[in-house]
């Protein structure tokens, strides 16, 4: 309302009648988020697909019970490349929070985002014999 003002040269006292045409825009313009007019969703009965059907699903690539590793930061060199950049210690995803979108795990206290999670293939893994440098 305050920017519709500025931009119209509304005075306070014909705010409430200029409410209705602020809402008319709103539901008359296009929005990314559920890809349609909200007046056409309104007026047709369209239904919005839920993308939180499953509450285990996290990502198209995550779920509760999911191998992970997690990305190590190096704090003291961020430019040093030679150390390893993902845990050696695989962690089974216990849960998620879809308000914070940080995912937890057994044993560890700190939470994790989705960016920091590598997805594991347990029945594919691959034994190396790294020597230290």
């Amino acid at each position: 309302i305050e920017k519709y003002k500025i931009g119209n040269s509304v005075t306070a006292a014909n705010v409430y009648k200029i409410v209705k045409e602020i809402q008319n825009i709103y539901n008359n313009s296009y929005h990314n988020s559920i890809k349609n007019f909200p007046e056409k969703i309104i007026n047709e009965n369209i239904k919005i697909e839920n993308k939180n059907k499953n509450k285990n699903i996290i990502s198209p690539n995550l779920h509760i019970g999911d191998e992970v590793r997690i990305y190590i930061k190096n704090e003291n060199n961020p430019f040093n490349k030679i150390s390893p950049l993902w845990s050696k210690h695989i962690y089974t995803i216990k849960n998620y929070n879809n308000r914070t979108g940080y995912y937890t795990f057994d044993g560890l206290d700190k939470q994790f985002k989705y960016n920091d999670l590598q997805k594991i293939d347990i029945n594919n893994l691959m034994s190396f014999n790294i020597s230290e440098r």
